[in-house]
């Protein structure tokens, strides 16, 4: 099945007459793939509607539970690393080029539009210790993304961050800290600019 529809894809593709109905149904077949794929992992629920149109992948031995009407638009991966971690993903939720690393949790609410870096953990700490003995505590703390966010392209949500509901975090932002409810957020450390109405 995989290869009839990758034949598909670059028939489509190489003639330049990919239309929007047959990438949607593409779509699908690949959404419908990756819940193959998982079918008997039952640490891994994908919701209806799932649609990904360029790759996506699910490592690790953790929970992933994604919503109803999800869009993958470029390539993403989820990376659960351990059995206890766990990755939420709401309704209505585009992800595009998105990376979530989950120690602990990350959660992702509904009607999300997203692009970026999300981790959950300093595993790659800059402490001494970290760096030379394996075995060194690894400091974790869940990400909470509230409903309606937009995230930017090339941003990072760094460990023990809430972003509140209809908040948007401009591009290249690198999120250290708690953003409210209602505003735009930029830069490195990100700051609010602008309260939304």
């Amino acid at each position: 099945m995989q290869d009839i529809i990758k034949k598909l894809i670059k028939r489509f593709t190489d003639n330049n007459i990919l239309c929007n109905d047959i990438q949607i149904m593409i779509a699908f077949a690949k959404g419908y793939m990756v819940k193959l794929r998982h079918i008997f992992n039952h640490k891994v629920k994908i919701g209806k509607k799932f649609k990904v149109f360029k790759g996506f992948k699910i490592e690790g031995g953790g929970v992933v539970t994604i919503g109803d009407n999800v869009e993958v638009h470029d390539f993403s991966r989820i990376i659960v690393a351990k059995n206890k971690a766990k990755v939420v993903i709401g309704n209505n939720v585009i992800l595009n080029n998105c990376t979530f690393y989950s120690w602990d949790s990350i959660t992702v609410g509904d009607f999300c539009l997203l692009v970026g870096g999300y981790s959950d953990t300093d595993s790659h700490s800059i402490s001494i210790d970290r760096r030379t003995n394996p075995n060194a505590i690894v400091n974790v703390s869940p990400i909470i993304i509230e409903e309606n966010v937009w995230v930017g392209t090339n941003s990072i949500i760094l460990k023990g961050v809430k972003i509140g509901r209809n908040s948007v975090v401009g591009a290249g932002s690198v999120v250290t800290r708690d953003i409210p409810e209602n505003c735009v957020v930029a830069g490195n450390p990100a700051k609010v600019i602008k309260h939304i109405k």
